[in-house]
């Protein structure tokens, strides 16, 4: 089998949304009137103090008494053997604490993962953070505060930064946009509106990779999301790690987060297809043969024997695996697999000469699974990640430096930045096909322009994207988005209209999309409170944008041009 020597061209997967903060002080800034926090045995509450948000001195917690367990009574004196207590009552079984299933304070946690609801020394719900010092659990400094009925976070009007799964639909919209709605014939044709992608023409100076995309068109070595791809899964396990269900078992929950995230991300039905062995397939050699272990996060990762191996898992399946109709190849093993035997999740989105080879045909996208780096959550969101890269999706946010990435130019939005606010901007929707160009409204004019938007999240037909081209690659695009879908992590600040820049003119590991945030906006690291409310403007670039109706059918955006 020919071997090609291949090149990292992508392969960040995400990190956890917050690093380990200072401890809280009596006297020390704070954020939101009434949130308070947990540390160190006491509760703190942000109060007002003259013109600032300061923590009080906090309520000392006392440590919980455990429970005794009354000595049985005797039922009888005196038995055959003339024992006491003959026939004494059962001890009934102690009905636990706390939920065994949840981590605790002091746990040891997996480096870089994110934020768990779990338990404080005091047995107390808390949001736990990832000490990056000693890789264990302790209570995040101001983290929102858990219910500790439900197990579930109480989120402040920045909504919250703890990751899930959840997914809310909107079961009726109650309310009706009353104002005048520019017509779809007085703008301009949404062919305007495809602003293109500098990379493939060479506008890009020193462009460092031609295989992801953040305008059009997509490479077309990427798999095609609306034409019904094929995800190939090469299931391997070794002699020290051997597979002990089906491959199709291990990889349930993964193939249908993945197949049904996209789903619900488009506007029509699409179907994501995988062809899983019905067994594993055994390598020739122990896992840490391969030299896996690297963590990108760490330093370490070593490409060329990621790529050696996903050469050598192909050799061993390729005489009975046909990979003619697929476009993705998926390297996994047994679920029982360490970070420290596999350091890192790959996506390999190859170039045209960075392709592997079977019997069949070329594949160029590949995804090489990782041991886990998280939770649950942070797992199935991280497989939807890698997958968007394997459709020409590029990370929106800044990877230069791998072990200090950046996701502030576009807060807690869209997958491909950040796992807090999963669902996709509209725009990256547009690129990959699954938002109809019938629901963009592409403005060219300078006359003023109404536009009714239905919130991203939504499934519908209803117009979803105001886009403004500036020049070849630049553009101001517009959406709306609620606490839907899921975002259920969005906070009441941040829903409304969202404004952001495109300009495909900026280089691989930067973000081509940037947040624009509203005028009363604050925090500037995770835009928690970015969107324009009702009566809001922002301008940029020389337009004007009024957020002039909202409701639950949406926001009412004017454009005005400026200048």
């Amino acid at each position: 089998m020919k071997k090609i020597l291949l090149t990292l061209t992508l392969i960040f997967a995400l990190v956890a949304p917050l690093n380990a903060t200072a401890a809280i002080k009596a006297g020390a800034s704070c954020k939101s009137a009434g949130q308070t926090s947990t540390y160190a045995g006491k509760k703190y509450t942000c109060i007002n103090s003259g013109k600032k948000l300061i923590w009080n001195k906090g309520v000392s917690i006392p440590a919980p008494k455990p429970s005794v367990n009354p000595s049985p009574t005797p039922t009888a004196i005196g038995d055959p053997v003339g024992a006491v207590g003959g026939t004494p009552t059962p001890t009934p079984t102690p009905t636990p604490r706390i939920d065994p299933t949840k981590p605790k304070e002091f746990d040891k946690c997996v480096t870089n993962s994110g934020d768990v609801i779990g338990y404080s020394r005091y047995e107390v719900l808390v949001i736990l953070m990832c000490n990056q010092w000693d890789d264990r659990y302790t209570p995040r400094p101001g983290g929102d505060p858990v219910d500790q009925a439900t197990g579930k976070v109480m989120a402040s009007p920045l909504g919250s930064m703890n990751q899930t799964l959840e997914y809310k639909n909107q079961s009726s919209i109650t309310q009706k946009a009353t104002s005048a709605i520019t017509q779809q014939s007085e703008l301009g044709a949404v062919t305007q509106c495809k602003i293109a992608d500098a990379g493939p023409l060479g506008d890009i100076p020193n462009n460092p990779q031609r295989h992801l995309s953040s305008g059009f068109p997509l490479y077309p070595e990427r798999a095609v999301l609306t034409k019904s791809p094929t995800i190939q899964v090469i299931a391997i396990d070794f002699p020290d790690l051997v597979g002990t269900k089906t491959p199709t078992e291990d990889l349930k929950e993964v193939t249908s987060f993945v197949s049904d995230f996209y789903l619900k991300q488009s506007t029509n039905p699409i179907e994501i297809r995988w062809s899983i062995p019905a067994s594993y397939f055994r390598m020739p050699k122990t896992i840490d043969a391969y030299d896996l272990s690297g963590d990108i996060f760490k330093g370490g990762f070593k490409p060329d024997n990621a790529f050696s191996y996903v050469r050598e898992a192909i050799k061993q399946v390729d005489p009975s695996i046909d990979f003619s109709g697929a476009s993705i190849i998926a390297v996994v093993v047994p679920p029982q697999v360490t970070r420290k035997q596999i350091g890192t999740f790959v996506a390999q989105a190859g170039e045209p000469s960075q392709a592997f080879t079977t019997n069949e045909k070329n594949i160029f996208n590949v995804l090489i699974m990782g041991g886990p780096a998280g939770d649950k959550s942070y797992e199935l969101l991280n497989w939807a990640h890698e997958t968007g890269h394997m459709f020409g999706l590029t990370d929106v946010r800044d990877t230069v430096d791998p072990t200090k990435q950046d996701s502030s130019d576009l807060g807690v939005f869209d997958l491909m930045n950040s796992m807090i606010a999963p669902e996709l901007l509209a725009w990256q929707r547009f690129l990959l096909g699954i938002l109809n160009d019938d629901q963009v409204r592409c403005v060219t004019g300078s006359s003023v322009t109404t536009h009714l938007l239905a919130p991203v999240e939504r499934i519908t037909t209803d117009s979803k994207m105001v886009v403004i081209p500036i020049s070849k690659y630049k553009a101001v695009i517009i959406e709306s988005r609620r606490n839907l879908g899921y975002d259920t992590t969005l906070g009441t600040l941040n829903e409304g209209a969202i404004v952001y820049t495109l300009d495909t003119t900026i280089g691989y590991r930067k973000s081509p999309l940037k947040i624009v945030p509203s005028p009363t906006s604050t925090d500037t690291t995770w835009r928690r409170d970015a969107a324009l409310k009702l009566n809001q403007s922002v301008t940029i670039w020389g337009y004007k944008i009024t957020n002039i109706e909202s409701g639950d059918f949406g926001d009412v955006v004017k454009v005005e041009k400026v200048g």
